[in-house]
């Protein structure tokens, strides 16, 4: 199945004394043989910051604590329990002390919309040694832009 996207006109509306601006998008699905199967649409919500540059809202920023030596994995745990780990494994994280998660899981190669996230969870081990990793968790509520975490 072949998907192709393509961003609409921004769209602007106004709630109170807040406005609000979207990127639109439409993904189409085709078969090999070129025909049309389905369309999906998908809002991004835009923000600005404080010195007027474009804020990402469909990043989490999660940190965590060092431990000396340690390499690092990230975690997920789903509103319904499942647990995605490693979404990003340690050859992608290894020593980092934060990863921004843009919605992909690259270790298993799915994606995960922050909004199906309860919790981040990042497992850290020495030498390699994943039977003995130490794991933090952080609850999340879906919208936040940022996570910390701290290893135990």
């Amino acid at each position: 199945m072949l998907l192709v996207s393509g961003m609409a006109a921004p769209d602007i509306y106004k709630e109170h004394d807040d406005l609000f601006l979207f990127n639109i998008f439409h993904v189409g699905a085709f078969q090999p043989a070129g025909t049309f199967t389905s369309r999906s649409t998908y809002k991004q919500r835009l923000a600005f910051k404080p010195d007027g540059s474009l804020a990402s809202l469909n990043q989490v920023n999660v940190r965590w604590t060092r431990k000396a030596g340690y390499s690092y994995s990230l975690d997920l745990v789903l509103r319904d329990g499942t647990v995605v780990g490693p979404c990003i494994d340690v050859n992608s994280v290894n020593r980092a002390l934060a990863w921004s998660y843009a919605g992909r899981c690259t270790s298993p190669g799915i994606d995960v919309a922050p909004s199906n996230i309860s919790a981040f969870r990042v497992c850290s081990a020495v030498g390699g040694d994943w039977s003995r990793a130490r794991c933090g968790t952080t609850a999340y509520d879906g919208k936040r832009m940022d996570a910390s975490i701290v290893i135990p």
